[in-house]
């Protein structure tokens, strides 16, 4: 069955080490074929499937592929709210090395947020965010200095960062973080090469 976390409620998928309790953790990517450094146009998503191992290190569960490794650490949250509130430490490393995509994190819990989900401002004030089925992807991804969220009447799910990156929503109770991005080409937009 999952191997299961000792701290809080955690469980990974036995076989590729993802996370599956208490939200569930998603390998992505997207396959690029014009984007460049300011502009993005996505062309494929694909889930990455590569062969993942799991292995428990130091308190926390690591997870690598090629290119890819992240680090779980479960964090203890006081008696009285540990029925209402879980804390997990996730530490991606990725080594892009394929040309033409741009690698993400999706976590996901069964929240019927109705497409509505939250960013913040410099870590001060939030800005709210709807998807539009009629809009391209490339519109409906935002910048998150530190804070994306997606909640309904019964859950909240946020993710909190160290440093600003790309994130959307593009399906209820699911929040996207990009984490590396490599682009052959130049966009026309003033740097004169890839990323």
């Amino acid at each position: 069955g999952p191997a299961k976390g000792s701290v809080v409620k955690l469980s990974f998928d036995p076989t590729t080490g993802l996370m599956l309790e208490p939200f569930r953790e998603e390998w992505m990517g997207w396959h690029v074929k014009r984007g460049g450094a300011y502009l993005f146009y996505p062309d494929k998503l694909f889930h990455f499937d590569r062969e993942k191992k799991l292995v428990s290190e130091n308190g926390g569960y690591k997870v690598s592929a090629p290119g890819w490794s992240r680090t779980v650490v479960e964090q203890p949250v006081p008696a009285e709210l540990v029925d209402k509130v879980t804390v997990v430490d996730f530490i991606y490393e990725t080594h892009l090395e394929t040309e033409n995509e741009e690698w993400l994190v999706r976590f996901s819990k069964d929240i019927m947020n109705q497409g509505f989900f939250h960013t913040d401002l410099n870590g001060f004030n939030f800005d709210t965010h709807r998807f539009r089925r009629d809009l391209p992807i490339q519109s409906q991804v935002f910048p998150m200095p530190t804070h994306a969220s997606v909640q309904d009447a019964r859950y909240r799910l946020t993710v909190l960062s160290e440093h600003s990156q790309g994130t959307a929503s593009l399906k209820d109770g699911s929040i996207d973080i990009w984490l590396d991005r490599r682009l052959a080409q130049d966009d026309g937009r003033g740097l004169g090469q890839g990323v």
